[in-house]
């Protein structure tokens, strides 16, 4: 997360207190305690915004590119549902938990399992009522369903990359070993010993 001071100022679903990427700057929240601006349109801001090239864009699609850039924005996780083997995890609510029953690696980008247990599916009905409810429309949950895919598909190509990168280098060993061996015997030929030197036995003994 970011500064705990920076927070998020446009709807629940923004109120992690932690910004992300360039927009961390906007001293914005929406507590009502706050003694810091909520008004997205104050000098500071405005030239926060103009910096980083936002400035046309209005409060709705700043939401979503804070969105789409943090997922830690979206509903809490339950991380009773991430646990164990059941359907539903540990978590005893089941479909009635106000938690957002997806896979938690998933929507951070982290998830190495190709065949994970858990959902990463945003848009179905329980998932997406409860973004829904934070002011969030169906096609912005399927754009951040699109953009979690795609961060899946391409974290798994660098793990593949990764692995036959290491599998061609573990096959190459012992040829590259052999030829060090044949080039460590070529530099280092045996020293004969001559004969004279040899130690002559002394003389009375056997």
């Amino acid at each position: 997360m970011a500064e705990p001071t920076v927070c998020s100022f446009l709807t629940k679903v923004l109120c992690a207190h932690g910004g992300r990427m360039f927009l961390q700057d906007l001293p914005l929240c929406s507590r009502s305690t706050c003694t810091l601006s909520h008004d997205i349109h104050t000098p500071v801001n405005i030239q926060v915004l103009k910096n980083h090239g936002l400035f046309g864009l209005n409060e709705a699609q700043l939401r979503i590119l804070l969105l789409q850039n943090d997922p830690c924005l979206l509903p809490e996780v339950c991380l009773l549902y991430n646990k164990g083997e059941a359907l539903y995890g540990y978590c005893n609510l089941k479909d009635k938990c106000n938690k957002f029953h997806v896979c938690k690696s998933f929507v951070r980008g982290e998830c190495r399992l190709q065949k994970c247990k858990r959902s990463h599916q945003l848009i179905h009905a329980t998932a997406l009522k409860l973004l829904q409810d934070q002011g969030l429309n169906v096609p912005s949950v399927v754009n951040f369903q699109i953009i979690s895919t795609y961060k899946h598909m391409k974290l798994h190509k660098m793990l593949e990359n990764k692995d036959n990168s290491a599998s061609a280098e573990h096959s190459q060993g012992p040829e590259k070993q052999g030829v060090h061996g044949a080039g460590a015997a070529e530099a280092s030929p045996l020293v004969s010993v001559p004969a004279g030197s040899a130690k002559k036995p002394c003389a009375g003994k056997p």
